[in-house]
């Protein structure tokens, strides 16, 4: 587990490696309703799952 409190380090880490960011970069993390979201600029966002 990781400083930030991520619970799946494994999935966290493959994010992390699909939109090439460090492994330990840091990431959000929402459980049941995630927030709405809007960027200024152009993005590259990753959605997983983990049971």
């Amino acid at each position: 587990m990781l400083p930030w409190g991520e619970t799946n380090d494994f999935v966290f880490r493959i994010a992390n490696h699909i939109v090439v960011n460090h492994q330990c970069a840091v990431g959000l993390e929402f459980t049941i309703l995630g927030p709405m979201l809007r960027f200024h600029n152009d993005a590259v966002i990753v959605l997983t799952e983990a049971n």
